[in-house]
């Protein structure tokens, strides 16, 4: 019992002390031992008198205003477009797949809206590639404010330059926002 509740990562390389590591650990060491106890090795399986360690889902942090101006401003000085891209996140909230997967077929400039119709999936078979969202809600319409209008705006300006420069035709029913 106390080898499971007090697992301490700078005790084991291996693990990593949190509770989804002392979960797996009590289900891998509780279904060795009772085969063991199955088997005739020992008399009874010392882990049915420990109880199982609950997971406690760690809270992921979101970015306050502060925070993000600060991200923001350090963005600008090594690379603006990503700052860009950094801000329209930050305004619309899309998921990362959503985002990757936007193109300027889907922004509607004059109704100052996009959307939402496909998302960068990853898969053991398929690898990566580019789908529907996995539900029917994550196929929407989002209003966009001024500010998100305004950083679309510059990448397609960006978008449109790099094309040239490269000698390719700019597509918006291809082009990646």
């Amino acid at each position: 019992r106390d080898f499971i509740y007090q697992l301490q990562p700078q005790r084991f390389r291996w693990a990593s002390g949190s509770s989804r590591t002392r979960t797996a650990l009590y289900t891998i060491l509780k279904t060795a031992l009772k085969r063991a106890y199955m088997d005739e090795l020992i008399e009874q399986n010392p882990l049915d008198r420990v109880r199982k360690p609950q997971h406690v889902p760690r809270v992921k942090g979101i970015l306050n205003y502060e925070q993000m101006t600060d991200v923001l401003k350090r963005a600008k000085d090594k690379n603006p477009e990503m700052a860009n891209l950094l801000a329209f996140d930050y305004n619309t909230g899309l998921r990362r797949g959503e985002l990757v997967a936007l193109t300027f077929k889907h922004v509607d400039f004059k109704g100052s809206k996009i959307q939402v119709y496909q998302a960068t999936k990853l898969t053991k078979k398929q690898g990566e590639f580019i789908g529907k969202p996995k539900t029917q809600y994550g196929r929407r319409e989002l209003l966009m404010d001024g500010d998100s209008m305004d950083i679309l705006q510059k990448q397609l300006a960006i978008s449109k330059e790099k094309h040239a420069k490269l000698g390719i035709p700019f597509n918006a029913e291809k082009a990646f926002v």
